[in-house]
């Protein structure tokens, strides 16, 4: 009988034991959870308690030590992870990143911080956040620039200097917006490493130097926008190898010579804006001939006129639509200037007729430059005085009929 006791006795102290020893792993990992979720809410209020404007109404539930629990902006994908993503766009917070701790969020994978009043430099310790592939700081007036993401958004900002060559390491790279920015120097020849790349833009800043033709070894690329900058020298016969192409934008900088043919490779293609640059009658007929000097000189005059680069007028007088025949004149000088009268209006008239005659699709039809000459010098008493009825139409018929 005591044997049974003593037994009895063992068995229960043996599965007491089991119990224990299956419940503390368990009272561990919930301490360690639970270290974690203190961790990432110290950093947090620590950061909240640093902004400029610490309005309460702006971050009010962000109280206490659980993060996860209907803080807004903070999404926790698993309980385990804690915050795994952190989205305050749009909310007019005001101050620097130098106090948010990033080494506190070992599983943040989303950073989406655009539309806010947020200063100073990007902090290095950003680099803690290891499982990091989505950052957005759009809109804002930081300066400094990252590693390592699939996608990158810092438009709008005040980046300044060149773009790191360090940006070809970048390979998983999808999104790359650095939009108005004052951003100098080159376009690295790294961006070519980016394979996985299928947006770029770089416009609205001060770039300089010539497109690099490692930018035609990006297979995945749909949209390359580089305009307004001060890029030159060709346009890199390599852009014609981007198979998936659907928008080239290049407008606004001092690129010159010739398109290439390769261009015509880009059977996705669906926008291509080559405008205000430097370059030859190519860039519209893609032909060599003996009055391109003719051509460049109907741009020119054109172009003194319209107060702007005519290339939108010049590929809608080469379609020779209805509705630019019909066009007043009027509408597409410089709307700046008080239209001119009289003796001045048929000289504006006499410019635009000659200027449009050098541009005729088929060059064998332009005046040579001596006619050009001949025509500036001659008085106009057969033209109309004004410009108020007077149409494109009319006015190709004025040059057909008299250069």
């Amino acid at each position: 009988m005591a044997f049974r006791v003593l037994f009895c006795s063992l068995v229960v102290l043996l599965v007491s034991f089991l119990d224990f020893a299956t419940f503390a792993p368990s009272v561990a990992a919930t301490a360690e959870v639970g270290t974690a979720f203190y961790k990432e809410a110290e950093a947090l209020l620590n950061w909240k308690a640093s902004l400029d404007n610490q309005n309460e109404s702006l971050l009010s539930s962000w109280v206490g030590d659980r993060p996860c629990i209907n803080w807004v902006g903070i999404t926790c994908d698993d309980l385990e992870l804690g915050v795994t993503r952190l989205n305050l766009s749009g909310f007019g917070l005001k101050g620097s990143l130098y106090n948010l701790n990033f080494s506190s969020f070992p599983n943040l994978h989303t950073l989406c911080l655009l539309q806010n009043s947020l200063y100073g430099t990007i902090p290095d310790s950003i680099g803690d956040l290891s499982k990091l592939t989505h950052l957005d700081f759009s809109l804002n007036n930081l300066s400094g620039l990252l590693k390592h993401l699939w996608t990158l958004q810092l438009l709008n900002n005040s980046l300044t200097g060149p773009i790191p060559t360090t940006i070809g390491n970048l390979t998983k790279l999808a999104t790359l917006h650095l939009s108005y920015n004052e951003l100098s120097g080159s376009i690295p020849a790294s961006i070519g490493h980016l394979a996985a790349l299928s947006a770029l833009f770089l416009n609205g800043n001060q770039l300089s130097g010539s497109i690099p033709s490692t930018i035609g070894s990006l297979p995945m690329l749909t949209n390359l926008i580089l305009n307004t900058n001060k890029l030159s020298g060709s346009i890199p016969a390599s852009i014609g190898h981007l198979a998936a192409l659907s928008t080239l934008s290049l407008t606004g900088n001092q690129l010159s010579g010739s398109i290439p043919s390769t261009i015509g490779n880009l059977s996705m293609l669906t926008y291509l804006d080559l405008r205000m640059n430097k370059l030859s009658e190519l860039a519209y007929t893609m032909e060599i001939n003996e009055k391109c000097d003719v051509f460049s000189f109907g741009v020119l005059a054109l172009e003194t006129i319209m107060g702007k680069h005519p290339g939108d007028l010049i590929s809608s007088l080469s379609s020779s639509t209805i509705t630019t025949c019909d066009m007043l004149l009027k509408d597409v000088l410089d709307q700046r200037l008080s239209l001119p009268i009289n003796r001045v209006s048929r000289e504006v008239l006499s410019i635009a007729k000659i200027a449009i005659a050098c541009l005729h699709t088929i060059p064998q039809s332009r005046p040579t430059m001596q006619q050009v000459s001949q025509e500036l010098s001659t008085q106009k008493p057969h033209f109309p005085n004004t410009l108020f009825t007077t149409t494109l139409g009319e006015v190709v018929d004025l040059g057909g009929s008299t250069v």
